[in-house]
């Protein structure tokens, strides 16, 4: 029902496919996806990651399964309850109904990005970040879930296809992007660097005519594969908070800062 989620069931309900949604609650259901349900053509299950009867009960007769649920909290031990054994709780529900496909959306933000990855170039073979505990918990949280899931595929069977959505672009979802740099008010964003290097940027209808393909696709070699969804925009975070100031009319600003220049302050704050 969120800002990706809500695209994809539109994209799954133009193609005449029928569509169940699972979510926490149902009186902050989009418009769009009440007329469907209205309609007959979606199912609408209240649940959530922690609730392994609802699971079951939305996933009978299920084909494929989009895992579209975050989980988060602001410790690890939060995130790994819901983002990472709530994904896997998803998975084995998927696996007892007989699933044919599950599809888990991880994000770029469990990949190693440093200027010095091998080769220049990311693609879908490169493997999560090898230092998850340098990384903040969100990060640390899709790389723990992607092991997690990877590891019933290969034992169990999971018919797994992990989804890496890039900074996800379009309208109704935040200005303030973390992606872009730290926000430290709303108008007012600090480079992660000199914000001269292009963001691996997505538009969010790209991302979910990716899973409807996905969930169209009739063979079984995209099984226990990574896709990276990103496209190729050549648009800087300076370029994009530009742009976002002229549309908008407000006074937006970029600040570029050195990375080693941020981490010395940062590193300054904990001493004090």
């Amino acid at each position: 029902t969120g800002f990706i989620g809500r695209r994809t069931a539109d994209k799954l309900l133009d193609a005449g496919h029928p569509v169940t949604i699972v979510a926490r609650r149902s009186h902050s259901l989009p418009p769009e996806i009440v007329a469907a349900a209205q309609e007959g053509r979606l199912r609408f299950q209240r649940g959530s990651l922690e609730d392994p009867n609802a699971l079951h009960a939305a996933l009978e007769g299920a084909s494929t399964v989009i895992q579209l649920a975050t989980g988060g909290g602001d410790t690890w031990e939060k995130v790994e309850r819901s983002m990472v054994q709530g994904s896997v709780d998803v998975a084995r529900a998927a696996i007892a109904h007989g699933v044919s496909r599950f599809v888990y959306v991880s994000s770029v933000a469990a990949l190693y990005t440093g200027a010095d990855v091998e080769g220049g170039e990311i693609d879908d073979s490169t493997a999560t970040d090898p230092r998850p505990e340098l990384r903040p918990i969100y990060s640390r949280g899709k790389i723990a879930a992607e092991q997690a899931l990877l590891e019933l595929h290969r034992k169990e069977g999971l018919p797994l296809v992990i989804t890496r959505p890039g900074i996800v672009l379009g309208a109704g979802t935040a200005m303030q992007h973390s992606g872009y740099g730290l926000w430290t008010r709303d108008n007012h964003c600090i480079g992660w660097g000199h914000g001269d290097k292009a963001i691996p940027g997505v538009w969010v209808d790209d991302v979910a005519d990716a899973f409807k393909r996905i969930v169209e696709y009739k063979g079984n070699d995209l099984h226990g594969q990574a896709l990276n969804l990103c496209a190729r925009p050549k648009i800087t975070p300076t370029e994009y908070v530009n742009e976002l100031g002229r549309v908008t009319g407000r006074a937006l600003h970029f600040h570029p800062r050195a990375l080693w220049l941020s981490q010395a302050m940062e590193i300054g704050k904990w001493i004090v």
